[in-house]
């Protein structure tokens, strides 16, 4: 078995789309520090001042638009004309130019795996689904004629190389974003009126794993697909058709109550810890209202498990069909 993985991986990094997929993830990093380094600035005075000029300009443009409301309404109706309001102070105007990696640490870890998700299903259907259409998997089977063996390997390789790719590109988007805040911004938070996070540090490592499990479930669910059809493109065809157009129109049954229920409510509360909903509740006459005293909860553990249940029932039936069906 272990030389069989190490032949997988290898095939797994050797492949032109797995190369290819990492220079695209290290253009998109390096594009996403450039627009944020050109977007952020140390100069707090000048943005201080900045603010102050746009208060001073609203206050004179609403200085004029109260002199215009006087020169055309009735003496009795001077009121509607707002002379009592006062002018908002430049705090209003005044946005902070640095950027701040503690308010974004986690912004961007959701974005990692949102990327790493789709690049995860598209190299664990690629892989499999090319060496079908190649007749690679039936030329392997000659030598190794253990059908689950092989399954298992392409698939263990697939998961974990793209799990190690998302994880090492999410470690370089973070530390370039690091280097961003270093030079042009700050790793304080810069959110004032926001509620104090306690744990933060344990908070954004669990993100992480939690991270890391949605991506290698999604990978899992295109290598299944792909054992089941033989093909790449039906593989993510019926993936993203499902997740996009399936899950939007089951999702709508019952109100839409049955979308808190499929597989995106649970990938969502795997990444985020949590997913929760109101659940709608019927009044003396007949109306139908929401109230935060009814609301449901999934949490990251339960989602985790259900999930693992789905994908486990797909590979039962793509192993079973594989071991039946001629692989010719």
């Amino acid at each position: 078995m272990n030389r069989l993985l190490s032949v997988e991986f290898r095939r797994f990094f050797a492949r032109r789309l797995t190369r290819w997929s990492c220079v695209a993830l290290l253009l998109g990093i390096a594009a996403i520090g450039i627009g944020t380094f050109a977007t952020s600035s140390t100069d707090v005075a000048g943005a201080h001042r900045s603010a102050a000029q746009r208060a001073d300009r609203f206050a004179v443009q609403q200085q004029k638009a109260r002199q215009d409301c006087l020169a055309t309404v009735p003496p009795d109706q001077a009121d509607q004309c707002g002379i009592d309001e006062q002018a908002p102070p430049p705090a209003a105007f005044y946005s902070d130019p640095r950027f701040s990696f503690h308010d974004h640490v986690r912004d961007l870890i959701e974005t990692g795996c949102v990327i790493g998700s789709l690049l995860g299903l598209i190299l664990g259907a690629s892989l499999i689904g090319a060496e079908w259409q190649a007749g690679t998997f039936a030329s392997l089977l000659t030598w190794e004629p253990r059908r689950l063996r092989v399954a298992a390997a392409k698939v263990t390789a697939v998961v974990l190389g793209s799990l190690a790719i998302v994880t090492v590109a999410t470690v370089v988007l973070l530390g370039v974003e690091s280097l961003v805040a270093a030079t042009h911004g700050t790793f304080a938070t810069l959110v004032t009126d926001g509620p104090p996070q306690s744990h933060f540090a344990k908070q954004t490592w669990a993100l992480a794993g939690r991270a890391g499990l949605v991506v290698m479930l999604v990978t899992g669910i295109g290598a299944a697909l792909a054992l089941l059809l033989r093909h790449t493109v039906a593989s993510l065809g019926v993936a993203i058709g499902y997740l996009i157009v399936g899950e939007g129109i089951i999702g709508s049954l019952r109100h839409g109550d049955v979308r808190h229920h499929l597989l995106q409510s649970r990938l969502d509360a795997l990444l985020h810890g949590r997913y929760e909903w109101f659940i709608p509740t019927r009044a003396p006459d007949g109306s139908i209202g929401f109230g935060p005293e009814h609301v449901a909860v999934v949490h990251a553990l339960n989602a985790g498990v259900e999930a693992l249940i789905f994908v486990a029932l797909l590979y039962a039936v793509a192993l079973t069909i594989l071991q039946r069906r001629d692989v010719t």
